[in-house]
């Protein structure tokens, strides 16, 4: 019977578990818990059974989760998982659904930056609802020069799974906000021809508070060259070179900033306000553009 015994084999398996993969996996971990300025304080405690070699996070043989914020939780956990994908060569892809849930602003900036940097080396998906955390991911993958492909996925009519390439609108800079414009803006003559007129009434009201928003974003991202932009952490101060305000670029703006705001503000019923037709959209369109 004693020779039939199997316990000697999850002894061995054990040693073998701690000079092989423990050691390299502690290593990695801690490494990653730097860069993702997670708690450094965490020991892997090991327990050999039949079969399988198991492992927990404790702190000085205290379970994590009853003295670690929800957020430092997941940012050991985020460690964790990037360690086994490191240790496993198999692992050619690796998706995150919302890895920044429960993080500042600082630890967000650090996952961004770091799972750009994996994706170097393997395929990265990220799914998020969080635009801050998705602009600092294209940021980062922009400047580091990595392919990488957007897409957005909508639930539209109750059907989930639509997927479009465009970005939603407040994620999208001037450019891709004209082309939306425009896109509406054949919707609106349609409402225009089709339509009644509180149809067109709202459909045309609506057209313009966005045409008001790209007014805004130009601002920003063309008058002040992204100095100061929404989504970043800082002010851009080398960009104040390229900005020349005239008194022309301001008349400009504040002419298409009025001609889109002037009747998108409650008015007197008295007034009956009448909205601007397709053509005199198509007109400040182009202006703008």
């Amino acid at each position: 019977a004693s020779a039939l015994n199997t316990k000697s084999i999850p002894i061995k398996q054990g040693d073998l578990f701690t000079s092989h993969i423990t050691d390299k996996y502690t290593y990695t971990f801690n490494n990653e818990c730097i860069k993702l300025n997670a708690p450094r304080i965490v020991n892997i405690v090991q327990r050999n059974e039949r079969i399988s070699t198991l492992r927990k996070l404790q702190i000085a043989g205290v379970v994590a989760n009853s003295v670690l914020s929800e957020g430092e939780q997941r940012a050991i956990s985020l460690s964790d998982f990037l360690t086994e994908v490191q240790l496993n060569p198999n692992n050619k892809g690796v998706f995150f659904d919302d890895p920044v849930t429960s993080q500042d602003h600082h630890r967000r900036e650090r996952i961004a930056e770091r799972l750009v940097e994996l994706s170097s080396q393997k395929q990265v998906i990220v799914f998020t609802h969080d635009i801050a955390f998705f602009i600092r991911l294209k940021i980062f993958a922009e400047a580091s020069g990595l392919n990488h492909i957007i897409t957005t996925i909508r639930n539209i009519g109750g059907t989930p799974g639509v997927i479009s390439p465009d970005l939603p609108w407040i994620a999208q800079n001037v450019k891709a906000r004209i082309g939306t414009l425009k896109d509406r803006l054949v919707r609106l003559k349609k409402v225009e021809r089709e339509g009644t007129p509180d149809e067109y009434f709202f459909a045309a009201k609506s057209w313009y508070n966005l045409l008001r928003e790209a007014w805004e974003r130009a601002v920003e991202e063309r008058l002040f060259k992204g100095v100061v932009e929404r989504f970043l952490l800082g002010v851009q101060t080398q960009k104040l070179k390229k900005v020349i305000v005239t008194n022309d670029l301001i008349a400009e703006i504040e002419k298409g900033m009025t001609d889109s705001s002037n009747w998108l503000h409650d008015a007197a019923a008295g007034l009956n306000p009448t909205p601007p037709d397709t053509a005199k959209a198509e007109t400040d369109l182009k202006f703008f553009e």
